[in-house]
């Protein structure tokens, strides 16, 4: 019972940090115009996370890794969609 107690305990943890990260991160995305990046001039292709800060932010600034959590977490709300390539690398839409 105490195993089912601290299963309960994490998945009220989680539940609470998400009800944090998503607005801050659709806040994120909305302040960058990162859709407007991945839209492409109405291409809509799928863009890798370090393309799209190379078109918000070009002096090299940001950090892809970080922009690519941001993005896995919103496309597992449906905000985005993830699009995996042969070569295993991440693209988003």
């Amino acid at each position: 019972m105490e195993k089912l107690e601290d299963n309960n305990a994490r998945l009220a943890i989680m539940e609470l940090a998400n009800m944090i990260s998503v607005p801050m991160s659709l806040n994120v995305v909305v302040r960058l115009n990162i859709a407007d990046a991945i839209w492409q001039n109405g291409l809509n292709t799928p863009v890798l996370a370090s393309e799209i800060l190379l078109s918000i932010l070009p002096f090299g600034t940001g950090d892809p890794e970080n922009l690519q959590r941001i993005l896995r977490m919103l496309a597992s709300y449906g905000v985005f969609n993830e699009h995996i390539s042969s070569g295993d690398t991440v693209q988003r839409s």
